[in-house]
């Protein structure tokens, strides 16, 4: 999928997918470390959506520790 067609439910469906891989919780780290660095998003893909896919990112974590989950 080209970056012009990628949408805001695209990434929260990317985001969780990340959670169900065998280093889920890794993948999710490495998603928060590296959110900052990426500059060009798209044209449907504003900061506040950007906020809302690091407090995804953080929840899933949360969530998943909460749960017992480890890596």
């Amino acid at each position: 999928m080209s970056i012009n067609n990628w949408h805001p439910a695209d990434e929260k469906h990317f985001i969780k997918q990340l959670i169900v891989r065998q280093d889920g919780l890794t993948e999710i780290e490495g998603y928060l470390r590296s959110i900052d660095t990426r500059t060009n998003w798209g044209p449907h893909i504003t900061e506040a959506d950007i906020i809302d896919f690091k407090r995804e990112a953080i929840q899933l974590l949360i969530d998943a520790r909460e749960a017992g989950i480890s890596q």
